[in-house]
């Protein structure tokens, strides 16, 4: 077995990462692998890169570096990752929320800044991140989160579990279940599956091939069946001067925005992300 210190690992994971990655992710990647398998934080790695590193932390090093070369996300090797003061377990059943996720979560929070009372239901929920992130930060919000994968929904579960917070899970089917399945409530947000599938051809292998396709993409290449769904249910499961909050693709939320008008709803904005791009909609009832 070759014998390591701490820093020439450090050397040797970026070299294996340097014909697909940018020198910044490669020192990302790198210090988040070597976190990994150390359990030290990257302030301890620092002060130990002279140390050999032993034989039981090079083999677990191997089958991360392995799994990362294959293209996994780091997030799924780490089995965790942060979102909005949480920290939320991940795996390939959900997929890995995004900033821009956090970003929607910040959206309603700040349009409901008081502690009042207020109904939740949050479709396609996968690891929880959306409905537990804003009960964290609205503790008396009530929230029901939905998601048609009984396997997300266990990970939404144990999310919940390991936050402390108690929410409503739900496995129900957006584009079949009635519409009696579901409760009234004062805001519905979702990130439902919005990627045509020709466009599997242009992501990162990281996304396309480890990644849920359920929750990446839409049936038939429709990017707008969901959105009609939810227009749909919302129109009769909001309550009086309700709202809808939902993340979209930039090139298709004009015409959502249409689907939603079309529903009657009176106010309907898109918002811009923090790169932006149109990112978010929101509908007033």
């Amino acid at each position: 077995m070759l014998s390591l210190t701490w820093k020439e690992l450090f050397d040797k994971t970026r070299e294996n990462l340097s014909q697909n990655h940018s020198p910044q992710a490669q020192n990302s990647l790198a210090y988040r692998l070597l976190e990994w398998t150390s359990g030290f934080t990257r302030t301890q790695l620092s002060l130990n890169w002279d140390l050999p590193v032993a034989p039981n932390f090079f083999q677990k090093w191997k089958v991360g570096m392995k799994r990362l070369s294959s293209g996994e996300p780091i997030q799924y090797i780490e089995a965790f990752t942060p979102f909005s003061n949480l920290l939320l377990k991940v795996h390939s059943s959900a997929l890995i929320p995004r900033p821009e996720t956090e970003e929607l979560v910040q959206l309603i929070l700040a349009h409901h800044p008081s502690t009042e009372k207020i109904s939740v239901l949050d479709i396609g929920t996968g690891t929880g991140c959306i409905g537990l992130a804003l009960k964290y930060a609205r503790p008396s919000w009530e929230i029901v989160a939905t998601d048609i994968s009984a396997q997300a929904l266990d990970l939404a579960k144990e999310n919940a579990q390991f936050s402390r917070l108690s929410i409503e899970f739900r496995q129900l089917n957006l584009l079949s279940t009635s519409e009696n399945e579901y409760p009234e409530v004062n805001i519905i947000v979702s990130n439902p599956p919005y990627i045509p599938a020709p466009e599997i051809q242009e992501m990162d292998r990281s996304v396309s091939a480890f990644e849920p396709h359920i929750a990446l993409f839409t049936p038939a290449g429709d990017p707008q069946c969901f959105y009609r769904a939810i227009a749909k249910l919302a129109s009769s499961k909001l309550k009086d001067e309700g709202e809808v909050w939902v993340e979209g693709h930039r090139d298709y939320l004009p015409e959502t925005k249409n689907i939603f008008e079309r529903h009657g709803f009176k106010k309907v904005t898109l918002i811009r992300d923090y790169n932006d791009n149109l990112r978010f909609l929101n509908a007033l009832k």
